[in-house]
């Protein structure tokens, strides 16, 4: 470009010259003419430069691009920084206006001087229009993905060397790209690994732990039942029949939470919401989990609907209404709506409800209160499965003082509508 500026400052001042001279022999006349040859000159080496020159010219460039093809060859976390590397020489070399790579999923992983609304066009799959007025958008396949190059004034077209050195810059970057996708997915293998070795370990230790008791117990009844079945009474053989009974009870509901907690540990549980009757489902929860179903206010209009997950809303509601007859009083509530999107449940008793200093480690596992340790038949492990239920179905379940006083255990869960009735009250077949 400053070529043709040169030329054509040269060829105005000739055409002046030749203007103001009559004498083809004078200073002025010889003047002109050598102006002319420069402008001529100029002209040629502006619109097609020699390769040595064009060589000379992109000394600087080249050697950017060099650093910048080696900074490929170190080790990089993101697709996202492998690409940052590349863009500014990149597009410093061909004299683009902006550049924007994509990997080989069709995804922006980085861009130089890209608007975000060529971006979001770029992201969508639709060709932006120019960023400039005088810019052309050249779209270039490489391996391991494609380079989108805006034009600038100072380089309107790309020749066959500019497309072979973005070629050749966009091939190694693939090649990076790809480097990168397989050290992620490496790693992230590693993690889930690493993520299930430590589910298996915690569950060893936490069933080692907490069935020594139930198991410990039962082996010495069914001893004392076997060596000495014949010097108990009748109250006593009851005594330790009801025992036997309790703690294989004991014994059975912890496993059953241990294994809840193993799958929710390893986000091997499963959610699919459906279309749920509330009052009816809680009806059918509260007459399996309430020692006292008679004692249970379902407060719960008729048509009330959502769509949850039935065993994570069963596990949910089971443990909330247990430990509130457990370490509650009676009468013991439950209340649901929808309203603005979201699914709330409450489930509220009438005791003294959780000490404040209590409250933090109130959802933590095998955490008991010094009063809740006095009520047996508690794992403390019930509060824990139903909030990891809660945050697996997208939601949360929260504690708060009940009033006048008690405790309540509120779930909330966000409702997505399905695609079937969006699209049906969209009128879409």
């Amino acid at each position: 470009m400053q070529f043709l500026a040169l030329a054509s400052g040269a060829l105005t001042l000739a055409l002046l010259l030749a203007i103001l001279t009559t004498s083809r022999y004078s200073a002025v006349s010889l003047g002109s003419q050598a102006l002319a040859t420069v402008s001529a000159v100029a002209f040629f080496l502006g619109f097609a430069p020699p390769q040595l020159l064009r060589t000379g010219w992109r000394r600087p460039e080249q050697a950017r691009l060099q650093q910048a093809i080696a900074s490929l060859l170190s080790f990089a976390e993101s697709q996202e920084e492998v690409a940052a590397r590349v863009l500014e020489p990149a597009a410093a070399i061909v004299g683009a206006r902006a550049i924007a790579i994509r990997n080989a999923e069709g995804r922006i992983v980085a861009a130089w001087n890209v608007s975000p609304e060529a971006w979001a066009q770029l992201e969508s799959g639709r060709t932006p229009p120019t960023l400039w007025g005088d810019a052309e958008l050249v779209d270039l396949e490489v391996p391991g993905g494609s380079l989108v190059v805006w034009t600038s004034p100072y380089a309107p077209f790309f020749g066959d060397d500019e497309l072979a050195l973005l070629r050749t810059l966009g091939a190694l970057t693939g090649l990076a790209l790809d480097r990168v996708r397989l050290f992620q997915a490496e790693r992230d293998a590693r993690v889930r690994l690493e993520r299930a070795n430590e589910v298996k370990m915690n569950f060893i230790a936490l069933a080692a732990h907490e069935l020594r008791t139930p198991v410990t117990t039962i082996h010495g009844f069914v001893t004392t039942l076997h060596h000495l079945s014949n010097r108990l009474t009748i109250k006593q053989r009851e005594t330790v029949r009801l025992a036997l009974i309790q703690q294989t009870q004991r014994m059975a509901t912890l496993v059953e939470q241990l294994l809840d907690l193993s799958r929710l540990d390893a986000d091997a549980v499963e959610i699919a919401p459906e279309r749920v009757s509330v009052r009816s489902q809680v009806e059918e929860i509260v007459s399996v989990a309430a020692p006292d179903p008679l004692k249970v206010e379902i407060d719960v209009a008729e048509d009330t609907v959502a769509d949850v997950d039935r065993h994570a809303l069963d596990r949910i509601v089971t443990n909330l209404v247990t430990n509130a007859f457990r370490y509650g009083a009676p009468p013991v509530i439950v209340h649901a709506e929808q309203t603005d999107r979201h699914f709330r449940l409450t489930v509220e008793d009438r005791g003294v409800g959780v000490p404040p200093e209590f409250v933090p480690d109130l959802f933590e596992r095998f955490t008991r209160s010094e009063r809740s340790r006095a009520t047996p038949g508690g794992t403390g492990l019930g509060l824990a499965i139903a909030r990891l239920y809660a945050r697996a179905h997208g939601g949360d379940l929260v504690y708060e003082d009940a009033l006048p006083h008690g405790a309540s255990f509120r779930l909330i869960l966000p409702m997505q509508e399905p695609v079937e009735r969006r699209r049906e009250a969209l009128g879409v077949t």
